[in-house]
């Protein structure tokens, strides 16, 4: 899990340069590396994708942040995570709501 969580960082500190083709393939190479069960690695993979939404979405791209979101959002539900209201409010201000 650490080198998804570097992919991760990577991705922010390319988010934070303004490098959005880089972040979102940090993010979807922490996607590609972080394991798929258990609980924790599934609070990753949510909070992984909820990133990568915003991401899409500030790289003009609303379909594939809603793609990205509400897989967050199954995922956050799956594991009765607080962060599932904010992700349904988050998808309730994308277009094609």
């Amino acid at each position: 899990m650490a080198q998804s969580f570097a992919r991760c960082m990577m991705g922010f500190v390319c988010q934070a340069n303004g490098d959005l083709e880089g972040a979102i393939a940090c993010f979807l190479d922490a996607l590609d590396i972080v394991p798929v069960s258990g609980p924790a690695s599934q609070g990753v993979r949510a909070e992984t994708l909820a990133e990568l939404g915003e991401t899409y979405q500030a790289a003009g791209d609303p379909r594939s942040a809603r793609q990205a979101w509400q897989q967050a959002l199954e995922l956050y539900e799956s594991l009765h995570h607080p962060a599932a209201d904010q992700m349904r409010a988050r998808l309730d201000q994308v277009p094609g709501s």
